[in-house]
């Protein structure tokens, strides 16, 4: 839809179906919308781990543009949630895999 009313981006959900391989429903969908930009809603509050896993497979394999990430992030105590933005930066913008960006978020501390 977003894309026949020539929209520029699209905050989708990240699919899931059982039977079938996420990342690879989304790629599908990523890539029949052309020119529009898709970026993926954060979803659920889960574990750090496979919530960088998910947000990996949703630009790396998928083709997302991004994420839009909230509640994962505003939920934790503030020296998490900037470790976590850290691990997602360096997922989205500076390609880094789910490994190092796990490393990010626990070996960095909070300098405020």
């Amino acid at each position: 839809m977003a894309a026949a009313l020539g929209s520029d981006f699209a905050k989708v959900n990240y699919p899931e179906k059982r039977g079938f391989e996420s990342s690879q429903m989304f790629k599908e969908a990523v890539e029949a919308v052309a020119r529009t930009k898709v970026v993926c809603a954060g979803g659920a509050s889960r574990d750090v781990k496979s919530f960088l896993q998910r947000l990996y497979d949703q630009i790396h394999v998928s083709g997302a543009s991004g994420s839009a990430t909230g509640r994962n992030i505003h939920q934790k105590p503030l020296d998490e949630a900037v470790r976590f933005c850290d691990a997602i930066y360096a997922i989205t913008v500076e390609n880094a895999s789910v490994d190092e960006a796990l490393k990010i978020y626990s070996i960095r501390q909070f300098r405020g």
